[in-house]
């Protein structure tokens, strides 16, 4: 749990949010799939180990069905494929499967109507010929 995970769930008050990662650096860390030499046997135990036995139905339905499989899950598929909405329960899951970080979902690109022009000009311009701001003059000598 980071400070930014605590603005997104709404706690702005700036003593809270450190009161509660201070607390939640107490907690007992997920561990890793086999960190005991003993991996669970099935998805169900799994997610049962993780406190997170109400997604048994959606890993199933959805395909993931033995251990090898969850291994390969990444952040979009637990999103858009598994329907795991929550933070906590996805951050939870990635810790448990591997000691890789965890990675944040891919941000959708700007809208046309967002980028400014002097961005779209710094982008597209070329050294022979510039075009004056947003005027679309040409700034040519030639």
């Amino acid at each position: 749990m980071e400070e930014q995970d605590l603005r997104e769930i709404g706690i702005s008050d700036p003593q809270h949010r450190r009161k509660l990662l201070q607390a939640a650096r107490s907690l007992p860390k997920v561990k890793a799939l086999g960190y005991d030499g003993v991996s669970p046997t099935s998805v169900p135990s799994w997610l049962d180990s993780l406190g997170l036995q109400d997604y048994v139905h959606s890993f199933l339905s959805s395909g993931y069905s033995s251990i090898d499989t969850v291994k390969n899950l990444w952040e979009l598929e637990l999103v858009n494929v598994l329907k795991v909405h929550l933070l906590g329960h996805r951050k939870r899951i990635i810790a448990s499967l591997a000691d890789r970080p965890y990675e944040e979902p891919p941000q959708k690109p700007p809208r046309f109507s967002q980028l400014r022009c002097q961005d779209l000009i710094s982008q597209t311009s070329s050294p022979l010929s510039q075009n004056d701001s947003c005027t679309g003059r040409s700034a040519d000598l030639l």
